[in-house]
């Protein structure tokens, strides 16, 4: 099961959530940096508690083996955020430039979700390919969620953590899709955001697993980040094989050698306004490019 940004929401709310009557405790694992950043939650049910899933191991594996109690499958949650480090929308825009092969997920899931789109006009499909705006600072209660609530107005889609004034071209996109869906108020908005959120992640994640199976051979969410299935695939695509270490003394020095984790900038271009150089450019605002090599930032 995967989320978007899980470590730091989703898996928190499900850890306080689960019900105790039907799940023991004793069987989840948690695997975290930390009490806030939580990288996979597992654990194993019957499959006669999990209703939807039952179905699929009928269709697939016989109606025998989902009948039995004692089937039992490993659920795990992981955060798509850990493989692909980046917003929702500028992936699902990524995928609208390359032309991804899975959008058809979209055409066959939503009638399915909305029933009324069995009629929604094909030329309109453009619009639900990209990731919607919402008014989040508007949810001040569940007042505004009731039937007939209106769009709030554009003030209220500002992003205020990134501190970012809503675009036109995203007001004029709430705009069309409320009008090519035939929807009004925010209940129904709210819905078609997180069905198409939902879809859309499933279509960015299953394109990712594709290239990955593509490229290596393998399916990275047999890891729970990416650098774990890049080491694995760099094992693979190499066939080096990585010796144990036994003697202590080797043991020693690896260890006493480690020195903390590796700080970088992953912007691959950046260019100083500084004036002192020949190409400084008074009329912006002045930048400057430092290095630092900074040793033993934490004391013993």
């Amino acid at each position: 099961m995967i989320a978007h940004g899980g470590s730091n929401f989703d898996f928190h709310l499900i850890l306080a959530n689960l019900d105790k009557e039907i799940i023991d405790f004793k069987d989840i694992k948690v695997l975290a940096k930390s009490s806030e950043k939580i990288i996979e939650i597992s654990m194993l049910r019957n499959v006669e508690t999990l209703r939807p899933l039952k179905y699929s191991y009928e269709e697939e594996e016989g109606e025998k083996r989902a009948k039995n109690d004692s089937c039992q499958v490993k659920l795990r949650f992981l955060d798509n955020y850990n493989y692909q480090m980046s917003s929702l929308s500028a992936l699902s825009s990524a995928l609208s430039k390359d032309g991804c092969k899975f959008w058809h997920m979209l055409t066959a899931s939503l009638p399915k979700m909305l029933p009324h789109l069995k009629s929604f006009d094909p030329s309109h499909m453009d619009l639900l390919l990209k990731k919607l705006p919402y008014c989040y600072k508007y949810l001040s209660s569940p007042e505004v969620l009731k039937d007939g609530h209106r769009l709030p107005p554009r003030e209220m889609w500002d992003n205020d953590l990134k501190n970012e004034k809503m675009t036109d071209e995203e007001w004029d996109l709430v705009h069309k899709v409320c009008e090519a869906l035939n929807k009004k108020d925010l209940r129904s908005f709210t819905r078609i955001y997180t069905i198409l959120d939902t879809v859309l992640l499933c279509i960015i994640n299953t394109n990712f697993r594709s290239n990955c199976l593509e490229l290596y051979g393998m399916n990275p969410l047999y890891n729970c980040t990416l650098s774990g299935f890049a080491w694995q695939a760099m094992l693979k695509s190499t066939g080096s094989r990585i010796e144990h270490i036994s003697d202590k003394r080797m043991l020693k020095l690896v260890t006493d050698s480690i020195r903390g984790g590796l700080c970088f900038n992953a912007k691959t271009h950046a260019e100083a306004n500084n004036p002192l150089l020949p190409q400084y450019d008074p009329e912006k605002e002045d930048s400057y490019i430092a290095y630092y090599d900074v040793n033993r930032l934490v004391g013993a």
